[in-house]
């Protein structure tokens, strides 16, 4: 009797330590991640660095690019420094990104050798003295005359002053090269619906916006519409001779079906240090794109009536003008630098870097500096929108800011929705840059979402 209760109790122990251990917790799943060091180089042309990276990815799904090839070129993580100037090294897996900012100055002349001496020539023999003959008695001295006074000498002449050296004129800066009218990269056909050159007189035409196929120049059938009071401003730009003044009116376009949406398109600031101050806001939270439920501003977003601003966004090197993304990273580290700036701590990055403009008549010292930056210059902006990807702006093939698809959807549940709901609801048709912004637009291209490696191909193939 004695035994059985001694193996049933045996028995009951057993069946605990089982049912704990399938209540043992999973393990946590890795956080994906991506970093590259160091955040900032300086190489002389000729000069080549390895950059070391950490990523949570294997090691071939990495993809590496640089944003001006005419500075630096990068292979597998291995910078090679190729002419002067400033761009940025971008590391790419999936969703993440990591970026390292390089500078290429030209390496210092060496010093010319000294010449070196010739050799002395060898001295001749001297020859041998001749005796000297006995001398002659010497006569007496006759008294020496007195001297005469010397003439006091004339006063030299005071030379004349030189002439100051005239001040050399400064170099005149040399013109942005003019772009390129249509793609030629067909990695991205198929990724690119519609060109709008704002090059046709609307008024005629029923306030028609004609479509182009991107890559050949041919109608498509993707035409959208000017609201009433729409207006372009005369330049001259290589082929371009309008460009559409955001804010005169809204523009409504068609939208990809499926595949998110991406908008590409070059802005000038006519009003670069003032940017949108006549409305009495920021130009970064005027409308650039309207679907049902989402407002994407000119680096801002607003989701279900609920605004996020670059403070919450990830950052990208477009955030920082040059000499700030060096700061940043000397006072930050890597770990902060690309952090959304409301959490790090941030008071490097520039919040209007997709605007170029900034609110009143002052403005922050990181705004004064990018829109200086921007000043008197086209640059070209895109934006992506998609269910997986959220929101991104990329500026001249960099990025700027990027909202990720889990903040937003954060943010779409407190209006009773979701984020991959509203995009579903950004399929039909957008409605482009209604608000005042004093910024001009030209050569917009509409496509599916790209990614970043897309926007930049896409950047560089038009500044070819």
């Amino acid at each position: 009797m004695y035994k059985r209760k001694l193996c049933a109790a045996a028995a009951a122990a057993l069946g605990i330590m089982i049912a704990l251990a399938g209540c043992a917790p999973a393990p946590a799943e890795e956080t994906a991640y991506l970093s590259v060091r160091p955040a900032a180089v300086e190489l002389s042309v000729g000069e080549q660095r390895t950059l070391t990276f950490a990523a949570s990815v294997p090691v071939a799904e990495i993809l590496w690019a640089t944003g001006d090839m005419s500075v630096a070129v990068v292979e597998n993580g291995t910078l090679t420094a190729v002419g002067e100037g400033e761009t940025t090294v971008t590391a790419a897996a999936g969703a993440l990104r990591a970026y390292c900012y390089v500078t290429v100055t030209e390496p210092e002349p060496e010093p010319e050798p000294e010449p070196e001496p010739e050799p002395e020539p060898e001295p001749e023999p001297e020859p041998e003295p001749e005796p000297e003959p006995e001398p002659e008695p010497e006569p007496e001295p006759e008294p020496e005359p007195e001297p005469e006074p010397e003439p006091e000498p004339e006063p030299e002449p005071e030379p004349e002053p030189e002439p100051e050296p005239e001040p050399e004129p400064e170099p005149e800066p040399e013109p942005e090269p003019d772009p390129a009218p249509f793609v030629t990269d067909e990695a991205l056909r198929g990724k690119l619906s519609a060109l709008y050159t704002f090059e046709e007189d609307f008024t005629i035409h029923d306030y028609r916006c004609a479509a182009v196929d991107p890559f050949t120049g041919e109608a498509v059938g993707e035409n959208g519409t000017y609201g009433a009071g729409a207006a372009c401003a005369a330049i001259s730009r290589g082929h371009s001779a309008r460009a559409f003044r955001t804010g005169s009116a809204p523009l409504t376009l068609p939208a990809p079906a499926e595949g998110g949406v991406s908008l590409s398109f070059w802005a000038y600031n006519e009003e670069v240090l003032a940017g949108a101050q006549q409305t009495g806001a920021s130009v970064g939270y005027s409308s650039l794109l309207r679907a049902e439920g989402i407002a994407v501003g000119w680096g801002s977003i607003t989701v279900g009536g609920f605004p996020l601003s670059p403070a919450d966004a990830q950052l990208g090197p477009a955030a920082y003008t040059a000499a700030r993304l060096q700061e940043a990273s000397a006072a930050l580290g890597e770990d902060l630098l690309w952090q959304p700036p409301a959490a790090a701590g941030n008071g490097y990055y520039s919040p209007n870097a997709v605007s170029g403009g900034y609110e009143g008549p002052e403005g922050t010292e990181a705004e004064r500096a990018m829109a200086a930056s921007q000043a008197g210059r086209w640059r070209y902006i895109t934006v992506t929108l998609s269910a997986a990807e959220g929101v991104r702006f990329y500026v001249d093939g960099q990025l700027a800011y990027a909202y990720d698809a889990q903040l937003l959807d954060l943010y779409a549940s407190f209006a009773g929705t979701s984020w991959s709901a509203l995009c579903a609801g950004a399929t039909g048709e957008l409605s482009l840059f209604g608000e005042p912004t004093g910024v001009l637009a030209d050569d917009l291209i509409v496509g599916e979402a790209l990614t970043a490696a897309e926007v930049l191909r896409l950047y560089e193939d038009l500044t070819r």
